[in-house]
């Protein structure tokens, strides 16, 4: 059997970005395009591939956020004189 890609095209591609853009500000713009596919799975779009989902967010101008650690640079807990 031969697996054939989905793609949206014509009045199923209105419906597909609106809900590709109502899950990535559920999730505060820090969904990548695989939690998105897994949403729209959830849904009712089982037939939804990452790279189709990635390419229409890369079309749309959404990019998946990512938060940075803290790191701590200084040890201001020292016994030394402070110049």
């Amino acid at each position: 059997m031969e697996k054939t890609k989905v793609v949206f095209k014509g009045n199923k591609e209105k419906p597909v970005k609106e809900r590709i853009l109502k899950l990535y500000f559920e999730h505060n713009g820090i969904a990548g395009s695989s939690m998105i596919t897994a949403g729209l799975k959830e849904k009712d779009l089982s037939n939804a591939i990452p790279n189709t989902v990635a390419s229409i967010m890369r079309e749309m101008g959404l990019n998946c956020k990512t938060t940075k650690k803290f790191i701590l640079t200084t040890d201001s807990k020292h016994n030394k004189p402070v110049a």
